[in-house]
């Protein structure tokens, strides 16, 4: 738990986490699974130096089995994911969005909202508007939007404390058929 510690320490995201009927917690991604699954964000990406935390958060459900549409994420970026001096590298910050829609498609289907047992990212279309300075930490929103058979549209951005957005993108996850 020293994600959720780490992140519960630093002043701006604590109020974020203190409201009542919130679900919060490690991103799954941060423990790795069977098979090597998992292993960029649980061993990679899992060092003080690197993605120092990685916690996502969202509103409890009103039914177990209800959508959830946006989920929030905080994480920790540290000067080993550089590009530029003192900068995340962009392709980091592509990876943190993706992943965190990611985190988004599996709350969904642990509670069977989401009825698909894969869900791989189809595009991902990253728009940068400012650095992402290092250390620091981000908050990611990822919002769920239109769902038509198979696909799964979604948008997430990047914020900094001072709520300046810093990155946003618009993905298209597929359910996959068959073993890849």
């Amino acid at each position: 738990m020293e994600d959720l510690e780490q992140i519960r320490s630093i002043p701006w995201c604590a109020p974020h986490l203190n409201k009542p009927d919130l679900v919060v917690k490690v991103a799954e991604c941060r423990r790795e699974k069977s098979g090597g699954l998992d292993r960029l964000f649980a061993k990679t990406l899992n060092t003080a130096d690197t993605l120092q935390g990685f916690i996502i958060f969202h509103p409890r459900p009103r039914n177990p089995t209800d959508r959830v549409a946006e989920l929030k994420a905080f994480i920790s970026v540290e000067k080993g994911v550089n590009g530029f001096g003192g900068v995340c590298h962009g392709g980091i910050i592509a990876t943190m969005l993706d992943e965190v829609m990611g985190q988004h498609i599996e709350v969904n289907q642990r509670s069977r909202a989401i009825p698909y047992p894969l869900l791989m990212t189809a595009y991902i279309n990253t728009r940068f508007m400012a650095p992402i300075r290092t250390p620091a930490t981000i908050m990611v929103t990822s919002r769920l939007g239109e769902v038509e058979g198979r696909k799964y549209k979604f948008e997430a951005a990047i914020e900094d404390e001072t709520g300046k957005k810093l990155a946003e993108c618009d993905a298209l996850f597929l359910a996959v058929k068959g073993k890849i």
